[in-house]
């Protein structure tokens, strides 16, 4: 990550620019997360998944932020990164994140922006309250993961040389993760080959036998969902099906799906149509 001074939010921009895309520094750290800051504007806080650094969509976020600010309310981007936390359980975690970003905000009102594993470190009945939210951008969440895929990776992960992890990963991402579409060598999927092992499997494990849905009923704030179509990891039709009904039974829940998306969508195409989509919602 960057450490240069932040720009102004009106020059947010991806154009040519490599992750994390624009320079975001480096405000606050605990217990091995650090809280990144960029631009000026209404707080925007971004919680990552399983990479713990936003590969995912973080672009999407920026590139939201480029549009917003085109539109007269600039967003001031914050990174919640925990790339190389150790935390033994979520809660740990959680404690570790309520600390470090609630002096930053100010008790300003703020939108909450979670990917995937970062859905369940902020959940709502705790951090809707905690950080002021007022509206949440969720990207494929779940409320639970099938639970033989995923013992069974828990022992791979823990009897295979850090190596042979690395080269499995490589395919075994795009196919878990994607489809990739026309990005096949994205940062997300690089980013996934690279974690340890041992961490992959601590942050996999605090998923096995739970069970998360009633965080998702418990929200207190107008939030919409974002789910990957053609999504392999967390058994899709249970999601779409849960959060459906979630949608149906409450006005401020809404639920969008991604054609062709995955659990993270890389193709630049579905990338503009998302991005395109929740530049509204986030202005509403």
């Amino acid at each position: 990550m960057s450490t240069a001074d932040d720009a102004p939010a009106a020059a947010v921009t991806t154009a040519g620019q490599p992750f994390p895309y624009v320079p975001f520094r480096t405000i606050a750290e605990r217990n091995g997360v650090a809280l990144r800051a960029y631009g000026e504007g209404t707080p925007l806080i971004f919680m990552p998944g399983m990479t713990g650094g936003g590969q995912a969509t973080l672009e999407l976020a920026v590139r939201v932020a480029e549009q917003t600010a085109a539109a007269g309310r600039p967003l001031r981007l914050l990174l919640v990164d925990y790339t190389s936390e150790d935390h033994p359980t979520f809660d740990a975690l959680r404690d570790t994140v309520e600390a470090l970003v609630t002096p930053a905000l100010g008790g300003q009102r703020t939108i909450l922006w979670t990917e995937s594993l970062g859905c369940l470190v902020t959940p709502s009945p705790r951090f809707d309250a905690a950080f002021n939210v007022h509206k949440r951008v969720m990207i494929s969440a779940f409320g639970d993961i099938p639970q033989l895929p995923l013992r069974l990776g828990l022992v791979g992960m823990a009897i295979a040389p850090p190596p042979l992890f690395r080269w499995v990963m490589g395919p075994m991402g795009r196919w878990t993760f994607g489809p990739p579409g026309d990005s096949p060598d994205h940062v997300f999927f690089k980013s996934l080959q690279s974690l340890a092992p041992k961490v992959t499997r601590r942050r996999s494990a605090w998923l096995v036998a739970r069970h998360f849905q009633a965080w998702f009923q418990e929200s207190t704030v107008p939030t919409k969902l974002w789910l990957g179509a053609l999504d392999r990891l967390v058994g899709i039709e249970r999601q779409r099906s849960f959060f459906g009904e979630l949608a149906a039974q409450r006005p401020d829940f809404q639920l969008s799906i991604v054609e062709g998306g995955g659990h993270v969508v890389t193709d630049t195409r579905l990338v503009a149509q998302m991005v395109s989509e929740i530049t509204p919602w986030v202005l509403s």
